[in-house]
């Protein structure tokens, strides 16, 4: 998680640093709940299965416990600026053209989150009256939708923050599985 005050104005938020503090630990929390009660869902059944016993609609809650974890996800990614990279071209760019090119991938990305958020929102309000829910525990799927739909207006919102920011990261130092050759 991101802690530094330098690094939470680095990518671009300087005045959206505390609101970017608040996303990520109320995203953190989300998804720690989500995935607390998904293992221990998960966990009851296989144990029930053991004991000869079923419980009904366990795939049910981990469902929508996935829901909230890939949206927490999804929001925690956008406001550390850590959604994967293929960095094969861009590390061979020269500092401006990079910056162009993160600059540029970043808006696509904002766009695309947001074209998902009304595509989301669309299908929320559709449905809405219908009343969705699952087959054996009647868990509503308005919820997940509609929390789904936030983190992709959130995200979608960030990215066009970070794009429209005149304050940009010199360079993101890479990560992962890469390595210079």
């Amino acid at each position: 998680m991101v802690g530094k005050r330098e690094e939470i104005d680095g990518r671009g938020f300087g005045a959206l640093a505390g609101v970017r503090a608040g996303l990520l630990r109320a995203s953190f929390g989300l998804g720690a709940i989500c995935l607390l009660v998904a293992m221990a869902a998960d966990f009851a059944g296989v144990v029930a299965r053991h004991l000869g016993l079923t419980l009904l609609g366990v795939i049910e809650v981990i469902q929508l416990c996935i829901v909230g974890i890939i949206s927490a996800a999804l929001v925690t990614a956008t406001v550390t600026g850590s959604h994967a990279a293929v960095h094969l071209l861009t590390s061979r760019l020269t500092q401006p053209w990079r910056g162009r090119v993160e600059r540029t991938c970043e808006l696509v990305a904002g766009v695309l989150f947001l074209v998902l958020a009304v595509g989301d929102g669309w299908i929320l309000v559709d449905l809405w009256p219908r009343h969705e829910q699952s087959d054996l525990l009647h868990l509503p799927y308005a919820p997940a939708r509609a929390l789904w739909c936030a983190s992709l207006a959130i995200s979608g919102v960030l990215a066009l923050a970070a794009v429209l920011s005149p304050i940009r990261p010199v360079a993101r130092p890479a990560g992962g599985l890469e390595h210079d050759a």
